[in-house]
């Protein structure tokens, strides 16, 4: 089922009051990034929490369950969640909320005009947790993750910073581990499949309860 899909049936949500979004969410439109990515902030603590702890990123949050979970973890760090599907965040925004947490945000955005945004060896760790594989050869241009989206992940992590792979397609499993090991620039931690993470996003209890297979690769920017 695709995640479209997946939201319209089983979510269903109200935008957040206008309070609860200038707390949580950031709109960031398209064509502004594509033309001014100046006029907005840096993906970092100080631009975004005007603090300087620790920041962890995820590329298609989806509803934040995942990224909620590790917020309410670990206080003393930021997180940011990234995507383009606005009933998916107003899902996370209203979770964030209900947990008055202070150390997360959710930003609409495609991530590949945020990559201006990136600043070098700034983030802690970076998730990419069930994208929408796009397997037909007809869409696959709209994919992100593609080598230059492997580069940028490196550049904006930190020497010894994680970047965290989970998904239901084999194929798309295999794909990206492809990209990673061709690129040099990471040591794996974990490159078996099926690996059983603490917390578990929306997408990932009902696909699991449904009995698909589910793949991990966690890798780590090698150290100089």
């Amino acid at each position: 089922m695709p995640r479209r899909s997946f939201l319209n049936r089983h979510v269903r949500v109200a935008p957040p009051d206008e309070e609860t979004a200038s707390r949580y969410f950031l709109y960031w439109d398209t064509k502004d990034l594509y033309h001014a990515p100046g006029a907005f902030p840096a993906v970092t603590s100080e631009a975004l929490f005007r603090n300087d702890a620790q920041l962890e990123v995820e590329v298609g949050c989806g509803t934040g369950e995942y990224l909620c979970s590790l917020a309410a973890r670990n206080p003393a760090a930021n997180f940011i969640g990234f995507d383009i599907n606005l009933k998916a965040l107003y899902v996370a925004v209203e979770h964030a909320r209900s947990l008055s947490l202070q150390n997360v945000k959710f930003v609409k955005a495609p991530f590949q005009y945020v990559y201006p945004l990136l600043v070098d060896d700034s983030v802690q760790a970076i998730y990419l947790h069930f994208p929408e594989p796009i397997l037909h050869p007809r869409f696959r241009k709209q994919r992100i993750y593609n080598s230059a989206f492997i580069s940028h992940v490196h550049r904006a992590l930190m020497p010894g910073g994680k970047f965290s792979i989970v998904t239901d397609s084999e194929e798309l499993f295999k794909e990206l581990h492809s990209l990673i090991k061709r690129d040099g620039r990471f040591h794996e931690v974990n490159p078996q499949p099926a690996s059983e993470p603490v917390i578990k996003s929306r997408y990932h209890a009902y696909w699991e309860a449904h009995g698909v297979p589910i793949y991990k690769l966690e890798v780590t920017k090698r150290i100089s």
